[in-house]
This record gives C-alpha cells, structure tokens and sequence, in this order.
C-alpha cells in the first residue's frame, strides 16, 4: 500500500492523537464521576495542598445504591503504588488522613467500587500534594518527659482495719504547679491481682487530698493500696507509696519500704503457661466446617483464659474477641484480638479503620499494639489496660449488659452499635451452650 506525503503525516497524526489520550496503567478502571453517590467533597482551605489532618466527605446519594455493588473503598495512592485503603460499606461516609508524618509528594484519593462481576472502576478522586518539607518520624514522638510528683500516703488516715463501709484516705506531698495530665492513682491489689482503681485527682491548692473508699462489697482477705502518680499524656506511671490492709483485720505498713510495682508491660507475662492448652487453629485448606469449629474452640479458649487472669466479666472478653478479630481471622495487630491501640514508641502495627464521633462515621489510620502471644494479649487487657480509672465501672458492673456499657461509656469504643453487638454474640453463646 502507499502513501502519499499528506497521507502518512495524516495517519502519524492519528497515532499521536491516539497515545495522547490512551488510558494510564490502570486502563481497567472506568470512571463514574457522574454518579453522586461516591462524589468526593473536598475540605475547605486549600485542598490540593492539606496539611495535617483533612477530612473528605464522600457520598450524597442514597446508602441504598451501595446494593449495587460488591465493595466500595476509599484509597490513598502514590502513583501506582497503594498507600492505604479503607473499605467501607456506608455512605456517606467522612474519610479523615493524618498528612502529617506523610514523605512529600503528590498523592490522590480515589473512591473505587467493585462491582458483582468483579470489576473495579474508580467512582471519583481528587488530587493532594502534600510538602512538609524534611522526612519526619513514621510516628508522633513524645514531648518531653516532665518528672512526676511523688506523694505520699498520709500515715495518719491509714486504717487501723477496714471495717466494711466507707473510709476516708489522704495523700500529702502533691504540688500544685504540676500540668493537669498528672494526677495521683490508686491501684488495690487481692493475692497479686488488681481488684480496683481509684483516680484520686490532683488537689490544684496543693497539700494534703481526701478521697473516700467504699469496701462495702469487697470479700474478706488482704488488699494492697499502691499510690501511683500518672501522666496522662504521656502514660507514664511512677510507684509511689503504698500500705497493705485487711478486710476486718489492722492496717500495717511495711518496715522494708516499697516493694516495687512492675512498670507497664513488665505486668504482662511474657511466657505462656506450661498448662494452657494451644490456642486453637486450622489447617491450610480446611473446609468450611472445620472453621466453623474452630472459631467455636477459639471463644471457649479466650474465655478460659479471660477468666484465669481475674476477668470479671469474661464473657464479654470472649465477645470483644470475636466482635473486634473476626473469631481470630483479622488481627488489628500481631495478635491483637481486641484493637488495642499502641501507645507512642510500643511496638505497633499502622492499619485503616473506622470510628465515629459526633458528626457521625469517618475512616482513618491508627497504629494497633503488637504482642508475642495472644494470651498476651488477653492478660493486657484485663490486667493493665482495664485498669485505666475510666474503666473502673467495667469492676463493679452486675451483668454482661452494664459491664460492657461501662466500657463503651468509659471510651473503649466510638461505634454507637457496639454494645448491641456485644450483647448479641453473648446471647448467641449462651443460647448455644444452653442447648447442648
């Protein structure tokens, strides 16, 4: 064939024309801006340049239309290279991205859907560059350590014995020019496991600060009261002082001095005991069935175990486990079967999750604590991380119910529907063993 000098600059022409707006790598993706359901609405400011923390407002159709499809997730991506993603099955949905500890670049945020057949199309996006200038940590550092207080207990309101009723205790030695993050904690012990914690709260004119026990429903035996002094903030606990007591018995405190309490995860045993059974697993290939067993096994062990370690409320553990894990299948962190979320400098895990406040939900990214076992795991939560002053309800709660309603309202969790959620899978087990 043959081409005249017009002709084949012609044909050149279409080819470049055909290359220009060829699709880019991703040419399986198709686009569906014109679908209001998954329009992104951007933050205001600057939005192609954020700073800090944005939040993305995605969706302003009908939730209903998400029948549609197979799955729909918010992504992060840098060039082709995917950054994070966040699932959501709720529309509309608020997408906040923390760009502070982001490496400089430009980055976009894609609403992609699958649809029944398999195929993914990208619903809508929207660019953001982001320029912080020199590489900063992977996380948040902490500030400076300011040194904690010392107080002491007041020799002269140590009970003689504790009768059963209401007792007054005081504390002495706590400044007064100290941040409103530090405040004196109480921690009671009952043959080595914390029974109760007490947030005293800092007394802001200094000197001398009271507080009231009640022990009317506490049993019979020896109780250890360890003062603490606690920076909220940065959650460090310092041993301060301490006295041991007994339930109708005398108050002494010991001639030798402190024995001192284990820092943080030094509390936590790092080896599992020699007599607990295996947490239960299952072979690569394993039927459905057999998974199904599994996941059974899987509740009755960390229910076990929650009540080894002095759980009160086990069966709301076991609950958390299968609510928060997926029965053990989706670990927020190495074997984190609750999504305990790390404190800065642990060892931790970065991973997208959803949580709500009160504008309603939003996806993000937290860092979610890393253990070496998941009995571990089960022993921080019940015996430090439930021992926060504002779980103290979750001790003293009468019923599954109130237990983890004093959880939710102490800020275990933001999903409105937690409770109820918890409750449910409580009432299926205990239907289940009802009936065996």
């Amino acid at each position: 064939m043959a081409f005249g000098k017009y002709s084949f600059v012609r044909f050149l022409l279409i080819i470049v024309s055909f290359l220009c707006i060829a699709p880019p790598a991703t040419a399986q993706f198709a686009s569906l801006n014109s679908d209001p359901l998954f329009r992104i609405t951007l933050p205001p400011g600057n939005p192609y340049r954020p700073s800090g923390t944005v939040t993305y407002t995605i969706g302003e159709g009908s939730p209903r239309a998400l029948l549609r499809y197979k799955e729909v997730t918010i992504k992060v991506m840098q060039g082709e290279r995917e950054i994070l993603s966040v699932p959501t099955d709720r529309l509309p949905i608020r997408f906040k991205w923390d760009t502070t500890y982001v490496p400089d670049g430009r980055y976009q945020i894609r609403v992609v859907v699958t649809e029944k057949n398999g195929v993914e199309k990208i619903a809508d996006y929207c660019r953001a560059d982001v320029s912080n200038g020199p590489r900063l940590p992977e996380q948040p550092t902490l500030r400076t350590a300011l040194p904690l207080p010392h107080p002491k207990w007041n020799a002269a309101t140590i009970p003689s014995k504790l009768a059963g009723g209401e007792t007054t205790l005081s504390i002495t030695d706590w400044p007064s020019s100290v941040p409103d993050t530090m405040t004196p904690i109480v921690y009671v012990f009952k043959d080595g496991i914390m029974v109760n914690t007490l947030a005293v709260g800092p007394n802001p004119s200094g000197g001398d600060r009271e507080f009231v026990i009640n022990t009317s429903d506490w049993k019979s035996g020896t109780y250890r009261f360890v003062l603490m002094a606690a920076d909220l903030e940065t959650r460090r606990e310092e041993t301060c002082d301490e006295f041991v007591a007994t339930l109708g018995g005398s108050g002494t405190k010991p001639a030798t001095g402190l024995a001192p309490l284990p820092k943080r995860d030094q509390w936590i045993p790092r080896n599992v005991p020699s007599n607990l059974p295996p947490y239960p697993t299952y072979e690569p290939g394993a039927s459905s069935g057999e998974i199904e067993a599994v996941k059974k096994k899987r509740f009755e062990w960390v229910l076990a175990v929650a009540r080894s370690v002095g759980d009160p409320h086990p069966e709301i553990c076991a609950a958390q486990f299968a609510q928060e894990s997926g029965w053990g299948e989706h670990m927020s962190g190495v074997n984190n079967m609750f999504g305990i979320k790390a404190s800065p400098g642990e060892d931790a895990t970065a991973k997208a999750t959803t949580e709500w406040d009160g504008n309603g939900q939003y996806a993000t990214t937290d860092y979610f604590k890393n253990y070496t076992s998941v009995y571990q795991c089960i022993v921080d939560r019940c015996q430090r991380f439930l021992k926060r002053p504002h779980y103290a309800k979750y001790w003293t709660a009468r019923g599954s119910s109130a237990a983890i309603q004093a959880l939710y309202d102490g800020g275990y969790c933001t999903d409105p529907d937690y409770v109820s959620a918890i409750m449910n899978i409580v009432d299926r087990q205990q239907r289940r063993v009802a009936t065996r």
